[in-house]
């Protein structure tokens, strides 16, 4: 059996918020303890006393979470702000919890330090992880590659990054949550082990264009050039000499068979740079993207359809988790709603529903390796 529940609370006031979001969790739990707990909260909270709640309510419970730039659920729908808290229990299931610090200067070192303190927790076979981290400070493709490597390439890891406290700071910084602690540039990680069955399926609704080109000069997430001309002549290209708006036009980078995507943040002018939502490395194959509106909102109900189709059966999904990006979102402006409403149509009203926009996501594409995403939709079913 797993039980998963959602609380929910848009109350300005700290305590008051998680206060409702816990009694609701916990009156759908039946008298259940909760063994794990996610938390979500918008950036204009004080996060120590709703973790602290938390771990008042249920001193024994395994918290992981952290700033989201939007949350989806069951209990609320879609909403901008809010504090979003899913607990889960379970009578086959162990979680565990893992956390690696300084993931900006030590990426390997604390995805392996975060990945093996959740395995040391249960001699249960690990099925699933999910995990949050920061952005630009980190290498995240080292993230990802590292816990793969750790847990197994056939454990998926589900989950993104966090969202900035202030988007105009520089260097960005955003929180992460782990028990009780409000943390910055930290990897938690709750573990899933156990008979768990899970189905997953990403997407966004970007097309490449064009002819693919050879990235020529990059750093991590800072590109300089592509073939024989900076990234942003590069752009200029495909989009002509307006590039107020380049998020709308994510590089697709080739890996294998498929490609993910690279959403810019930014472009220097005097040596003709941008900086990426990711790593984008010297020698890749890109092309620029494109989308619409409509495109968006088809690739998120795909998600949805295809992991109904793909989840394991016998029997149906206990619990579902969304992860969107804050791109998307951005793009979708007044329909930004209707992902979660789209997700909800598909999976019914009684199906308890989590998720957050990330600034960037987490999740394996079809070849069941774990990838890391911009500008993508993650659909994560998981049941007994």
């Amino acid at each position: 059996m797993l039980k998963m529940v959602v609380g929910y609370s848009e109350d300005v006031d700290d305590l008051d918020a998680i206060s409702e979001a816990l009694d609701q969790a916990s009156d759908q739990l039946g008298g259940l303890a909760p063994a794990a707990a996610v938390l979500f909260a918008g950036v204009d909270y004080e996060h120590e006393p709703l973790t602290e709640a938390v771990l008042g309510r249920y001193p024994d419970v395994k918290l992981i979470g952290c700033v989201a730039d939007g949350q989806m659920s069951s209990a609320s729908g879609y909403v901008d702000d809010g504090v979003t808290l899913t607990l889960f229990a379970s009578d086959v299931l162990d979680m565990t919890t893992g956390i690696g610090q300084n993931v900006s200067s030590s990426p390997v070192e604390a995805s392996r330090e975060a990945a093996q303190q959740a395995m040391a927790g249960t001699d249960k076979e690990p099925a699933l992880a999910i995990a949050f981290t920061d952005l630009l400070q980190s290498d995240l493709g080292a993230v990802v590659n590292t816990l793969s490597d750790v847990l197994g390439t056939d454990v998926p890891v589900v989950g993104g990054a966090s969202a900035a406290e202030d988007i105009r700071a520089t260097p960005w910084q955003s929180h992460q949550f782990y028990g009780a602690e409000v943390m910055s540039d930290a990897l938690p990680l709750l573990l899933f082990s156990g008979p768990l069955k899970i189905s997953t399926s990403v997407a966004h609704g970007w097309t490449p264009t064009g002819k693919p080109a050879i990235v020529t000069r990059s750093e991590r997430n800072r590109v300089g050039a592509v073939g024989d001309e900076s990234v942003i002549d590069y752009y200029r290209s495909y989009l002509g000499d307006d590039l107020g708006f380049l998020m709308a036009n994510p590089l697709a980078v080739s890996q294998g068979d498929s490609f993910v995507l690279r959403s810019i943040t930014g472009t220097d002018e005097t040596d003709g740079t941008a900086s990426f939502m990711g790593e984008v490395p010297e020698g890749s194959t890109v092309r620029v993207s494109m989308t619409t509106v409509p495109d968006i909102l088809d690739a998120a109900a795909y998600t949805v359809s295809d992991a109904l189709a793909s989840f394991p059966g016998p029997g149906k999904p206990e619990g579902a988790f969304l992860v969107s990006c804050a791109v998307r979102k951005m793009l979708l402006g007044s329909h930004a709603g209707e992902e979660a409403e789209g997700a909800r149509a598909q999976l019914g009203a009684d199906l308890p529903m989590a998720g957050f926009y990330a600034w960037a996501e987490i999740g394996p594409l079809a070849d069941g390796l774990t990838r890391l995403h911009n500008a993508t939709f993650v659909t994560l079913l998981i049941g007994t």
